[in-house]
């Protein structure tokens, strides 16, 4: 997980410990529960090898997130 705005990364790091993970509620009842391998402010910590990124940011964000990521993506990832 990149997350590169102020200190949210240590904050993510810090709530994934306390409770065990990310939580996600789907409209359909479901939850999911899943730990990231790796939390870090660094794109290049993180980026590389990955075969899907997803970005749940305001479209506002999109390009200073694309400008950093990009030098990390593989040929074949999926945004």
């Amino acid at each position: 997980m990149y997350s590169p705005f102020k200190d949210t990364a240590d904050r993510m790091i810090k709530g994934i410990k306390k409770n065990n993970g990310i939580k996600v509620s789907l409209p359909d009842n479901i939850t999911i529960v899943g730990k990231p391998v790796k939390i870090s402010a660094k794109a290049g910590d993180v980026i590389p090898n990955c075969n899907i990124v997803i970005l749940p940011l305001p479209s506002l964000a999109y390009e200073s997130m694309l400008t950093d990521i990009k030098p990390f993506l593989g040929s074949c990832t999926v945004i």
